[in-house]
């Protein structure tokens, strides 16, 4: 570097932004000149756009209308703790069916259905309307996935076969359910053993939320 000729100790020099100073021996960097900082720059210029995104898939409820008709006192004979499953289903005539044939199939004749499609599940058994003959009869109706009862339910009490011999029952569930789940709807008695009348129409719905 061209440091000055013959300094004396103590000497200062600059070269570039860097400070020397000799110390009688040789010249000893002692610190860096640094200038004040300058305004901010103009914004640059904005960059081009991504590109777009793949569109997504639009997803509308699919729901399945059931109804076990014809079957206006048909006689269960559920005894006690007895399950019973529903028979004599069919698509109810004024409700709807959007799954197509992978979707979901269906066993009426023994009240089962096969899910075809994953996904989370509304599951509703409702408008069950029974008679008896036995004092003090408790049929439950429920709804099982894969031979197990899930751990929704509702039932009602008979009393008086005289005076209070009817009884309704409505369950709902949500769940989410796999190709090949199997759901089946019945109902039993749980008080003492009888038979059990089934009354008028009831009402089932399998609807796939999502």
């Amino acid at each position: 570097m061209p440091f000055p000729n013959s300094p004396s100790t103590g000497d200062t020099t600059t070269i570039g932004t860097s400070t020397y100073r000799y110390n009688g021996y040789a010249w000893v960097r002692i610190g860096t000149i640094v200038g004040f900082t300058g305004p901010q720059g103009p914004t640059g210029s904005a960059g081009s756009d991504g590109p777009s995104g793949t569109a997504g898939t639009a997803f509308s409820p699919q729901l399945l209308s059931i109804q076990a008709t014809g079957a206006a006192f048909q006689p269960y004979n559920v005894g006690r703790q007895t399950d019973h499953q529903y028979s004599g289903m069919t698509t109810d005539p004024g409700g709807t069916n959007d799954f197509a044939a992978t979707g979901l199939t269906a066993n009426y004749s023994e009240g089962s259905f096969t899910i075809k499609q994953d996904g989370f599940y509304s599951l509703v058994a409702s408008h069950h309307w029974f008679n008896n003959t036995t004092l003090r009869t408790f049929t439950d109706v429920f709804i099982k996935k894969n031979g197990n009862k899930l751990p929704t339910l509702a039932g009602g009490y008979i009393r008086d076969a005289s005076s209070q011999e009817e009884m309704t029952a409505s369950v709902t569930r949500f769940d989410r359910l796999s190709d090949g789940d199997v759901i089946t709807f019945g109902f039993n008695n749980t008080g003492n053993s009888s038979s059990a009348h089934y009354l008028r129409d009831s009402n089932f719905q399998i609807v796939r939320l999502f």
